[in-house]
């Protein structure tokens, strides 16, 4: 079953997508219990929490029939979490701190296994990330977790081929960005152009535009709510 989750409105918790989930998985009657009562353990075990950069490997026996995790996101928060498995064949879901169904996903893609959530949360709290393998067999896990909290500014960094370069030559620029939406180029202090903020990228910047002397290259980030950050370099020009 293809079915990958992507950016839809839900309330109270996020803006995300969801699909139709079968009868049985149903998690309802988990609300209310303590973790580590009978009635709780004998359906869902608990690993630990999952934080924004982490990889976490389990092995499920297949009892009891499923596994999770705990996501504490704040408001604005973004954040993609897949789960994968050579020996097994995952489906997952995401729920609310009253064990409500928001997202699940089989497939990511036709011929991919992994099971992939993404989310934007509008509003924060506790969230559980659950799992099982999808004809209830043992199966080894791997969730990962990547994410940003927009409440942060965000970040960037700029790795130069050189510093110093003759009238002629160009300068290479790696470009790493988190977080932004709209990324400008300046130099010395002005504007130079907008581009494209893909999470990684490269600047190419000639000698002969810029102009012998010495310059500051910098790139200047927006995130969804408006944070600003920026970076920097010196890049300098001779005959």
């Amino acid at each position: 079953m293809t079915n990958t989750c992507r950016l839809l409105s839900l309330l109270p918790f996020f803006t995300a997508c969801a699909a139709a989930d079968a009868p049985e998985d149903d998690f309802s009657e988990l609300a209310g219990l303590n973790e580590k009562s009978d009635a709780f353990s004998n359906k869902l075990r608990i690993l630990g929490s999952l934080q924004y950069g982490q990889d976490k490997a389990a092995l499920h026996s297949g009892t009891p029939r499923y596994r999770g995790y705990t996501i504490n996101a704040a408001s604005g928060d973004l954040f993609s979490v897949s789960v994968s498995s050579e020996d097994g064949d995952p489906i997952a879901w995401l729920l609310d701190e009253n064990f409500k169904i928001m997202m699940k996903n089989d497939d990511a893609a036709d011929g991919d296994t992994t099971s992939i959530i993404d989310a934007e949360v509008t509003t924060g709290g506790l969230l559980y990330l659950v799992f099982r393998e999808t004809t209830d067999e043992r199966a080894n896990f791997v969730t990962k977790i990547r994410g940003a909290t927009l409440s942060d500014p965000p970040l960037c960094e700029l790795a130069f081929d050189k510093t110093t370069m003759k009238l002629g030559e160009e300068a290479v620029i790696d470009f790493l960005q988190e977080s932004a939406v709209t990324c400008e180029l300046h130099v010395d202090g002005v504007k130079q152009r907008e581009f494209d903020c893909n999470t990684t990228g490269r600047i190419r910047l000639l000698a002969n535009v810029l102009g012998v002397g010495d310059h500051t290259i910098a790139v200047k980030l927006k995130n969804q709510i408006g944070l600003e950050g920026s970076c920097e370099g010196p890049l300098a020009v001779t005959m």
